[in-house]
């Protein structure tokens, strides 16, 4: 066997990598190294060919999980080359498969000890000091693996959800700004979620909707940031715009029934009737719940069906078995948007007796101007004193 060419520089860097910040981009790579390495068991002249061999197969173990089989190659790679580079960062990350951190805080400070020039060595020793609470720890770390390399985005990950944590929302979209241009492509969308998010969080709701659209301009895209662009743009009452995306997200998710209820909604709520009933059956026909029957009886309603809107509402009661609060709340509404609020109420009065609201702010909210609508003022006044005990600051009807 000619061991003077390697199918890969991998061969001699490779570090087994438990679970990369952000991707499998280092697995991947790991793997295809494994595969082309000479393998320990076959003979070789060449004392540092087998140690390489019995390393490579040491991380094929560690990636099976396999960590007993691992460690004892891991061991016998010590054995025959005790200074060999590259095992403080491999037992690190064997550690941290094990669920031992404070092993892998030791690995690690070894593994920037003997190789103080390596970016990864710091970020993953930053990565252990943060999931063991060291915040401080974690971001010198991590700063010393940016000033290595700055392009590491799983230091720049890290780094911004802990500014974030610090309440440092300004810095943390930066650093995750930057990640997003060195990141693979694949975790883009999420990085964007995340970042959109912080500014969220921050209550600037506006710049969170504005990082998920740069990104979905850039077409780093996913159905996941569709759905989130999607939901923050309904909160943001951008109804057509929410539209738009959901649209486009139908086409990533076509068998997804709560995509289709969504454009049943928007539809219905821009006055299209045609389309709001063809979304909604889109969805009952994935699956069947009160909230789309209810859903479809308010089309009917607004269609003059009086026949469609009882054959529906009949249709949701039946269905209200095993469901949540919300779906009983959709279905009353939609009894008050169809002409019956005394009905909807009535349907809501075990909620009314039961903690089956418990602290939700926004369905007791909704089950008071249910009430209110209906003119059972007593409701109201019973609803009203939940919402004030959980927060005296929020509106009641």
């Amino acid at each position: 066997m000619d061991t003077s060419k390697k199918c890969s520089p991998l061969f001699e860097r490779a570090v087994p990598v438990l679970k990369p910040v952000r991707g499998t981009v280092a697995v991947l790579a790991l793997l295809g190294a494994v595969a082309c390495a000479p393998k320990e068991d076959v003979p070789l002249a060449d004392p540092q060919t087998h140690v390489d061999g019995l390393y490579l197969a040491a991380t094929e173990a560690y990636l099976a999980g396999k960590y007993d089989e691992a460690e004892a190659k891991f061991d016998r790679v010590a054995a025959l080359s005790p200074t060999d580079a590259r095992l403080p960062a491999a037992r690190g990350e064997l550690y941290l498969a094990q669920g031992k951190p404070l092993q892998a805080k030791a690995a690690f400070q070894a593994a920037v000890k003997v190789e103080p020039s390596r970016a990864a060595n710091h970020t993953r020793l930053g990565a252990v000091l943060y999931r063991l609470g060291d915040l401080l720890g974690a971001v010198a770390s991590l700063d010393k693996a940016l000033a290595l390399n700055p392009q590491d985005y799983s230091a720049l990950d890290l780094l911004s959800r802990i500014e974030a944590q610090r309440a440092n929302t300004v810095r943390a979209v930066e650093l995750m700004q930057r990640a997003l241009v060195v990141a693979p492509k694949d975790i883009k969308p999420d990085l964007a979620i995340d970042a959109s998010r912080m500014w969220v969080k921050a209550g600037r709701e506006a710049d969170g909707i504005k990082m998920l659209e740069e990104a979905r301009a850039r077409q780093d895209v996913s159905d996941k940031l569709l759905a989130e662009l999607a939901n923050q743009l309904v909160n943001a009452r951008r109804y057509d715009d929410a539209l738009a995306v959901y649209r486009d997200l139908s086409l990533l998710r076509p068998k997804n029934m709560a995509t289709w209820q969504m454009i049943g909604e928007l539809e219905l709520k821009a006055g299209r009737l045609l389309q709001a009933d063809e979304a909604l059956r889109m969805a009952l026909a994935l699956k069947e719940n009160a909230a789309l029957h209810a859903a479809l009886a308010r089309v009917c309603y607004r269609q003059k069906n009086n026949a469609c809107v009882q054959n529906e509402m009949k249709a949701a009661i039946d269905k209200l078995t095993d469901e949540e609060p919300l779906a009983l709340l959709q279905v009353a509404q939609a009894f008050a948007e169809v002409g019956h609020p005394a009905d909807g109420l009535k349907l809501l009065t075990p909620l009314f007796e039961s903690n089956a609201l418990k602290n939700d702010v926004s369905l007791l909210q909704r089950a008071a101007a249910m009430a209110k609508e209906a003119k059972d003022f007593a409701a109201v006044q019973r609803l009203c004193a939940r919402v004030e005990k959980i927060d005296a600051k929020m509106r009641c009807p």
